[in-house]
């Protein structure tokens, strides 16, 4: 194969995979950041900024800046693939996460009102 189609493959998988992540991450955000009306707002727009910066970085370090569709494509089926196979199994290992530290939290609040 030439060597260009082999590193378009190569950046169509990566994206793939910043896809799902960024799917897990938005999940994890979800479940940390329990607001409320305006700080629903907030979040996710502070969230989507971020992504909206990685999404650009990826792109510029990847493809030299070169939008290409399959790039979309990509990140789409990441998405698509993190909601119909991971989503179950990383949400429960978000709220494992986030209950260790609300006890780690509980724990340390104790030890600081003790002294």
């Amino acid at each position: 194969m030439d060597g260009n189609i082999v590193l378009q493959m190569k950046v169509f998988f990566f994206s793939i995979l910043l896809g799902i992540l960024l799917s897990g991450c938005y999940d994890g955000w979800k479940l940390f950041w329990k607001s409320h009306d305006k700080g629903v707002f907030f979040s996710d727009t502070l969230f989507w900024m971020l992504t909206g910066i990685i999404l650009f970085l990826f792109t510029e370090w990847e493809n030299e800046g070169n939008i290409r569709g399959y790039l979309f494509l990509g990140w789409f089926l990441g998405w698509f693939l993190y909601r119909k196979l991971f989503q179950k199994m990383l949400r429960r290992i978000w709220i494992w996460i986030i209950e260790i530290l609300k006890k780690v939290r509980k724990n340390v609040k104790m030890i600081i009102e003790r002294r």
